[in-house]
């Protein structure tokens, strides 16, 4: 947490992204962040950002349990999305 990533292109964090991470910092809205556990307080991809929700100290304890997935996240419709990524996943660059 607090850790700072900021990349010309895609970010991939094989471990834990827990702090900022801006991918595209030249204002390239085609690039992406990838995690093997996604659990950003913000990602910005080009002029795009988006902030995680407020967790409180008890959704904290609560999210201990939890299952790490490897998850992406990307522009779709001027917005943020972040999805698993599984088997059949694929991203087309341009």
């Amino acid at each position: 947490p607090g850790a700072k990533i900021v990349a010309r292109g895609n970010i991939v964090v094989l471990g834990s992204l827990k702090g900022y991470a801006y991918a595209g910092a030249a204002g390239d809205e085609s690039t992406f962040v990838a995690a093997l556990d996604m659990d950003p307080v913000q990602i910005k991809i080009g002029n795009i950002i988006g902030r995680s929700e407020d967790k409180g100290p008890l959704a904290a304890i609560k999210n201990r349990k939890k299952v790490m997935e490897p998850q992406i996240a990307m522009i779709s419709q001027q917005s943020i999305l972040i999805e698993p990524i599984t088997k059949g996943f694929r991203i087309y660059l341009p």
